[in-house]
């Protein structure tokens, strides 16, 4: 009798668990991890910047990028940032995965056509598994500053960053980010 109830708990378990994250086809694929050109950004302005590299890979058949970091110098960020063109849609909402060996404090940013940076903070906290993002691009509160400087994405968006705040608690490690999406 016990093992029909263990059969019957693991069956309506496996039916509960959601199918990977990967495996998820809606939405605009940005496709920002295949042959895009990225750039690092060892946040200069807090002196002496950390170290650290932005690359592209696969991992599980999924393009990626690996935004590897070093405070054990100093610094408050990295970053990994490219140029896009996206174009206002009827899109709501930014959606990407990340993944880590530890917690960790994360940021994406967006430069407008005005050259105001838009920047949303975040939690990565599924230390070793995919995490989804999801970022509201309407009637969103979140730092602002440059360009119109007024908290409204002009579109269009012309560059994209992953950001690792140094948390004082990990001073070295990379961060890999997958699936940039755009959803209604």
């Amino acid at each position: 009798m016990k093992a029909i109830y263990l059969s019957s708990f693991a069956l309506i378990t496996m039916a509960l668990l959601p199918f990977p994250l990967h495996a998820d086809n809606s939405g605009k694929d940005l496709e920002l991890f295949s042959a895009t050109s990225w750039r690092f950004n060892a946040g200069k302005e807090f002196k002496p910047g950390g170290g650290g590299s932005f690359t592209l890979e696969k991992e599980e058949g999924m393009d990626i990028g690996v935004l590897k970091f070093d405070f054990t110098s100093g610094g408050a960020y990295v970053g990994g940032r490219t140029n896009v063109n996206l174009e206002k849609g009827n899109y709501s909402e930014l959606r990407f995965q990340a993944k880590s060996d530890t917690a960790q404090k994360l940021s994406i940013r967006f430069i407008d056509d005005t050259k105001q940076w838009h920047q949303f903070k975040l939690k990565y906290s599924k230390a070793g598994e995919w995490e989804l993002f999801r970022i509201e691009l309407n009637n969103v509160k979140h730092k602002h500053f440059g360009g119109a400087n007024d908290g409204v994405i002009h579109y269009p968006i012309k560059m994209i960053e992953f950001l690792v705040s140094n948390s004082q608690d990990v001073y070295e490690g990379d961060v890999k980010f997958s699936n940039v999406k755009l959803l209604e």
